[in-house]
């Protein structure tokens, strides 16, 4: 009875130990998996800005300025193992991270330093808010920025911006927005956008987002 026992409690054991060592496999997998197709969607990125005209060029994420917070990393698992330094744009450099849950997120964002007002000021999430037609499906009709009062402000007064927004493709989709996130330790925003080869007018128009947030930080 005892031996019998023993040997129930070391199968179990050895079952345990096996179904861990599956989940660590299958998430080291997944990591993997998610952090090459990370740096592969950056590639793309760059040859889509480079075919547009944009100068940009991959750099190594740790010699990258500036660095990504270890929150992001915490928060959404992983990030690209280099970066874009876009040359002569308000846009400074582009990353790709994600988040792995039930399935695997990617994020493209637009980094923008901004370091004199950040390090002077709390700040707060900037978001984009879009109006339909119809409830969740409807053609998008009107735009309006929520978050930092000051840069909020100067986003919405933009007609230009508003009307460039309305007439794209990545805003008419379901899911997608732009967020504005403050990183006050390093002194840089990170617009945040939904995974999406940006075309040349959309690149432009979040320039244009860039440009605000640089003139906000400098006032």
């Amino acid at each position: 009875m005892i031996a019998e026992t023993s040997v129930r409690a070391v199968v179990a054991i050895l079952t345990v130990i096996g179904a861990l060592a599956f989940a660590v496999g299958v998430l080291f997998f997944r990591f993997s998996w998610a952090r090459r197709r990370a740096s592969e969607r950056l590639a793309d990125v760059l040859k889509r800005l480079q075919q547009a005209g944009v100068e940009g060029s991959p750099i190594e994420a740790p010699r990258a300025q500036p660095p990504v917070e270890k929150r992001d990393i915490l928060l959404y698992i992983g990030r690209s193992d280099s970066v874009l330094e876009i040359h002569g744009r308000n846009v400074e450099y582009i990353f790709v991270d994600y988040m792995i849950g039930d399935r695997t997120w990617y994020y493209i964002n637009y980094v923008v330093k901004a370091a004199s007002w950040l390090l002077s000021r709390p700040s707060k999430t900037t978001r984009m808010i879009k109006k339909r037609k119809c409830w969740l499906v409807g053609e998008v009709i009107d735009i309006e920025w929520k978050g930092e009062g000051l840069l909020a402000a100067a986003l919405n007064s933009d007609w230009g911006l508003r009307q460039k927004l309305l007439r794209s493709r990545y805003v008419g989709g379901l899911m997608r927005g732009i967020w504005i996130y403050p990183r006050q330790r390093y002194g840089y925003y990170k617009i945040r956008t939904w995974d999406y080869l940006p075309e040349l007018d959309f690149f432009e128009t979040l320039d244009t987002i860039a440009r605000h947030l640089k003139s906000c930080s400098s006032r």
